[in-house]
């Protein structure tokens, strides 16, 4: 129980961190706009409105990072995970990122899917094999599937 209180919050951490304003993915100015328009929204409080502007911004610039991550956000705020996880895999398959990895396996990780946690943090290790967060994360999930190779 020590590591998951530990783990949740270290991912909480990363996950803060890890949300990316901008990408390098080529951005229209129109979807920048709405992007724009949509943040304050989103900080305003006004989340249904941001969410309708960055799936706007999305059909103007479909390889974004930010809101595919506040989509998921949205939904997994209201407990629609499995919708959440579909934002999730669609932005990666536009963008293949680390931001979107972990805000993956964070999800795969509240619904206990350890082994599909444990997939995205493997996948975060080759993005961003210098942090060593994600090999924690890693055993963590393989301690929880009773994996022999785990260290843990």
């Amino acid at each position: 129980m020590f590591h998951y209180k530990r783990l949740s919050h270290t991912a909480l951490l990363v996950i803060f961190f890890g949300i990316n304003l901008s990408t390098n993915a080529q951005i229209s100015e129109t979807a920048k706009q709405k992007n724009q328009i949509a943040e304050k929204a989103w900080l305003a409080g006004e989340k249904n409105e941001s969410i309708r502007l960055y799936l706007e911004s999305i059909r103007f610039s479909p390889k974004q990072v930010l809101p595919y991550q506040r989509i998921a956000e949205f939904f997994e705020e209201k407990g629609l995970y499995e919708k959440a996880l579909t934002y999730l895999n669609d932005g990666i398959i536009q963008n293949p990122v680390a931001e979107l990895y972990i805000k993956r396996a964070w999800i795969h990780s509240s619904l206990k899917n350890y082994a599909l946690a444990k997939s995205d943090e493997e996948k975060l290790i080759s993005l961003k094999s210098t942090t060593p967060i994600h090999y924690y994360n890693a055993a963590i999930y393989s301690h929880y599937l009773k994996d022999p190779t785990c260290i843990v």
